[in-house]
């Protein structure tokens, strides 16, 4: 049975992206990061699951991965 995520980011999770609990530096942290946020009536940041998602997506594209570690032990 598949699980279904929920529309929209949780306080949660918003607080750990943001590294902060009040709702105006959340807000002020995510459009410094860019990502696209409408505050509700408490004023709380809402972000748009799908929105995050495509927004980290986009911040990667196109990058090069990143070599995984190698010891010079073995030179």
């Amino acid at each position: 049975m598949e699980t279904i995520e929920p529309l929209f980011l949780t306080p949660k999770e918003v607080a750990e992206l943001t590294g902060f609990k009040r709702n105006k530096n959340q807000a002020m942290r995510l459009a410094e990061m860019g990502i696209p946020f409408i505050p509700n009536a408490a004023g709380r940041p809402i972000v748009a699951r799908a929105i995050f998602i495509g927004t980290m997506a986009a911040a990667t594209a196109g990058k090069k991965p990143r070599s995984t570690w190698k010891s010079n032990v073995t030179k």
